[in-house]
């Protein structure tokens, strides 16, 4: 079938699915002929022109909007989607949804779903389900009350999306008790202050996305929180455009099995993320951190290719930049003399050339008087070292081995050197 295609006799009923439908009838108790015109009959077999047709979009829906019809084949639904289905009336989804014993999957996305009230709470608490593992209520306008009626499910549910609501207020700690809990998508949301530390504590836990929340605090406060048991399950983390969330992003190398790291929008002072994989594409995110970061750390981050010209412009509010032990390639440009004082730059192990695609060390690092350390270990350089390098009043560690350089060592190193 191809749900949402405009012309309906273009849309073809597979045999496999009207087969599927029909045993769904089957084992259903049909009291009031809501399922009549599923039938094998030869004037009845486009299946996708049945009324009743249970996972369905816009153009197939003809069902009552209250949802009454589910209690017709409760005993044996495992999967109900819905999109875009105008639920705005069913009052009482808490209550049906919760009675269907073998229902595993619930996705009703964009359905204008009335908040959860007090007596839908108190009527779906006397016999819920405990085989649903996937919940997806994207953009419904829910507020936060529909978190009561999610904890009913904390044996089974492994995946809960709320993206796109009116969830307000903070996270709450009870969220750690959806023990089988594996993705959490709370994006799109109004929640405030800090990300609850019982999170972290789910140890099946592998993507958190809370970007584009109002959420609070200092980065360095909740992340060495992930040392318990999510910290070898979690393999995407999302805190974008959180715009009070700031400080200093630890390191993160304890976290075994990250993958996915997204900071877009929020304001840190440094970033320490050496041995993280942050590749193979270089992270367009770091460039929202440029008004306020001085430290940058992403060396062995299994990045590739060539450095975009905006970082080098971000470099200049840094006095730690360590890109090393990567597989960037390209030119160095002309570094200007507006870098932070004291700056400590590593770009070891990786393939740069110099400037004017000559292959040589820009001279433009002289102009660097302030910097301190200064590694371009394994790379592509050419030639002799610049003597515009003997302007570094401050230059301590010089590292240029297994480059193509020749010529005699400069005197003026035993000078600065020595």
């Amino acid at each position: 079938m191809v749900p949402g295609n405009n012309n309906v006799a273009a849309v073809k009923c597979k045999a496999k699915e009207r087969e599927a439908l029909l045993a769904l009838k089957n084992d259903s108790v049909d009291l009031h002929g809501i399922l009549s015109s599923w039938s094998s009959a030869l004037n009845h077999s486009e299946c996708c022109k049945w009324k009743e047709f249970i996972s369905i979009g816009p153009l197939f829906y003809e069902l009552e909007s209250d949802l009454y019809w589910v209690s017709s084949i409760s005993s044996s639904l495992r999967y109900l989607s819905m999109e875009q289905v105008d639920l705005s009336s069913a009052s009482d989804w808490p209550i049906l949804i919760a009675n269907l014993p073998q229902l595993r999957e619930l996705r009703l996305r964009s359905c204008s779903l009335p908040n959860v009230t007090s007596t839908s709470l108190s009527m779906s608490f006397t016999n819920f389900s405990d085989s649903l593992t996937i919940i997806d209520l994207y953009d419904n306008q829910q507020n936060s009350s529909v978190y009561q009626w999610l904890m009913s499910f904390h044996s089974s549910v492994t995946v809960l999306k709320l993206i796109d609501n009116y969830l307000d207020g903070p996270i709450p700690e009870a969220i750690a008790n959806l023990s089988s809990l594996q993705e959490l998508w709370l994006g799109d949301n109004k929640h405030v202050d800090g990300i609850p530390m019982a999170l972290w504590d789910l140890c099946s836990l592998r993507v958190v996305h809370l970007n584009d929340n109002s959420l609070t605090g200092l980065i360095e406060e909740f992340v060495p929180t992930i040392s318990n048991c999510a910290k070898d399950s979690l393999k995407v983390l999302d805190v974008s455009e959180n715009s009070e969330i700031a400080g200093t992003l630890p390191n993160l190398s304890h976290l075994s099995s990250l993958q996915v790291l997204i900071f877009d929008g929020n304001q840190l002072e440094s970033i320490r993320l050496p041995a993280i994989k942050l590749g193979p594409r270089f992270p367009s995110w770091l460039r929202s951190q440029q008004e306020r970061c001085v430290w940058l750390d992403i060396s062995s981050a299994g990045i590739e290719g060539i450095v975009p010209l905006w970082f080098w412009n971000f470099s200049l509010s840094l006095n730690y930049l360590n890109v090393s032990h990567n597989q960037l390639v390209g030119e160095i440009p002309d570094l200007p003399v507006e870098f932070k004082d004291y700056p400590q730059i590593d770009l070891s192990s990786n393939q740069f050339h110099g400037n004017n695609f000559s292959g040589t060390i820009p001279t433009s690092f002289g102009r660097l008087e302030q910097i301190q350390s200064l590694h371009l270990r394994n790379n592509k350089f050419i030639g002799e070292l610049p003597l515009e390098l003997s302007n570094c009043k401050e230059l301590r560690i010089l590292d240029v081995a297994h480059n193509n350089l020749k010529g005699p060592i400069p005197l003026w190193i035993g000078d600065k050197l020595g």
